[in-house]
C-alpha cells in the first residue's frame, strides 16, 4: 500500500512538472530581415555590455532612444534600451538581453510604430502582455511599469501614418490599463502629462508632433521620478507645512536663471539658495529686476500666521515663477528649505500654494 501511494505521488509530481514546463513561455524566433540595420547595431552593442543586476531599464522605441536617461536622473544605474523605429516584435526578439540582467525595474513604452504599420490594437496588446508575462517568468523580482502610448499632434503635418492611429492609441491604452493587475505590472498613463485640451500631444513638448523636445523629456522625467525612486507622487516635506494646496501644471526650475531679491537684508539667504542649487547643477544669479524668463523671487512682506510670525512664510509656484514671501530673513530661510524639497528632481516644481509657521515656540 505504501509503495502504491509513493508511485501515485510520483506520477502526480511528474504530471505537475510537465504542465509547468508546458506553460513556460518560449521566445519566438524572428527573421533578421524584419529589423533595420540600426536595430541590429544597437542590439549587438547591448549584448556586448557587462551584465549588472539591479539596474533600471528604459525599454522602447525612438521616444526612449532619444533621452539621455542616466544624465537626466544623474544615476548610472539607469540603462537606455530604446531603439528608434522599434516595434513590439523587436522588443520580444531582444527581451532576453534585458531579463538576463535581472533589472530592478523596467519602464516600457512601445506601440506607436506598430499601429502606424497597420497592426491591430488586439494584436499589439497581445504582444505586450506576452512580453509582460515573459519578464515576470524570467525575472520575477523585476518591477514592470507599462507606460501608455503617447499622444500625437497633426498640426506639424508630419508622420501621417502615426497621425491616423489616434483612436487605436486610445483603445490600446485602455486595454493595457485593464490588464495590469492580471499581468502583474503597473500601468502609467502619460496623457495627464502630455495631452492638451484636445487630447493631442501638447505642442510645447514637441517640434514634429511625435517626438519630444527637451521640455518634453523633463516633463516625462518629472512624472516618472517617484516611480523610479519609490516616492510619493508629490514631494514630501519635513516638517509638513501647515497649509498646502496643490495645483495643476508645474514650474520648470531647470529653465530658471534668476533669483529676484527685493531687500539686501535677505541676500545671505538668497546666496544659500544659489549654493544649494548649484550643487544640483542648477546655475542661477541674484538680480534686482527680471525682464524675461522664469524666475524665483524672494521678498520680505506680510505673512499672517496664528503664532511665530517671525518665522512664517508663504510660497506660491505657478508656470512662470516661484514667489517666496516672509516677514523676516528667518522666514525666508525656512521657506528655502521647503523650496529645495519641492524641487527634488531638479526639473520641475509642482504648482502649489503653501503657508507655514513653526508649530511650537
Amino acid at each position: 500500500m505504501r509503495s502504491f501511494l509513493k508511485t501515485c505521488l510520483l506520477l502526480v509530481s511528474i504530471i505537475i512538472s510537465g504542465l509547468s514546463l508546458a506553460a513556460q513561455l518560449k521566445k519566438p524566433k524572428y527573421n533578421d530581415s524584419l529589423f533595420s540595420t540600426y536595430y541590429h547595431q544597437r542590439v549587438s552593442q547591448f549584448r556586448s555590455l557587462p551584465s549588472v543586476q539591479g539596474q533600471i531599464v528604459f525599454l522602447g522605441n525612438s521616444l526612449t532612444d532619444g533621452a539621455e536617461w542616466s544624465e537626466m536622473f544623474d544615476d548610472g544605474r539607469i540603462l537606455n534600451r530604446g531603439i528608434s523605429g522599434d516595434v513590439s516584435a523587436g522588443l520580444i526578439n531582444r527581451a532576453d538581453e534585458v531579463v538576463l540582467r535581472k533589472p530592478k525595474k523596467i519602464f516600457l513604452l512601445i506601440g506607436t510604430n506598430d499601429l502606424a504599420r497597420g497592426m491591430t490594437p488586439d494584436s499589439l496588446v497581445k504582444n505586450l502582455l506576452w512580453l509582460a508575462d515573459y519578464i515576470k517568468q524570467e525575472s520575477p523580482s523585476t518591477q514592470l511599469f507599462v507606460q501608455s502610448i503617447m499622444p500625437v499632434n497633426k498640426v506639424f503635418k508630419k508622420f501621417p501614418q502615426h497621425m491616423a492611429s489616434v483612436a487605436n492609441i486610445q483603445l490600446v491604452n485602455g486595454l493595457l490599463s485593464q490588464s495590469a493587475t492580471k499581468h502583474d505590472y503597473l500601468f502609467l498613463n502619460l496623457d495627464s502629462v502630455f495631452c492638451n485640451t484636445n487630447g493631442e500631444l501638447n505642442t510645447a513638448y514637441t517640434n514634429d508632433g511625435l517626438h519630444l523636445n527637451g521640455l518634453g523629456y523633463n516633463a516625462w522625467k518629472h512624472h516618472l521620478f517617484p516611480y523610479v525612486y519609490d516616492l510619493q507622487s508629490k514631494a514630501s516635506m519635513i516638517p509638513l507645512p501647515q497649509k498646502i494646496q496643490w495645483k495643476k501644471s508645474f514650474f520648470p526650475v531647470y529653465q530658471c536663471r534668476s533669483v529676484l531679491v527685493n531687500d539686501t537684508a535677505i541676500l545671505k539667504e538668497a546666496n544659500v539658495l544659489l549654493t544649494k542649487l548649484k550643487t544640483r547643477g542648477l546655475e542661477m544669479s541674484i538680480v534686482d529686476k527680471v525682464t524675461a524668463g522664469k524666475f524665483i523671487e524672494l521678498k520680505l512682506g506680510r505673512v499672517e500666521s496664528p503664532q511665530n510670525n517671525d518665522e512664517a512664510y508663504h510660497l506660491q509656484a505657478d508656470d512662470e515663477k516661484v514667489v517666496l514671501t516672509a516677514n523676516t530673513a528667518q522666514g525666508i530661510f525656512n521657506g528655502i528649505q521647503t523650496l529645495l524639497q519641492l524641487s527634488r528632481d531638479n526639473a520641475f516644481i509642482d504648482n502649489c500654494e503653501i503657508t507655514d509657521w513653526p508649530a511650537f515656540s
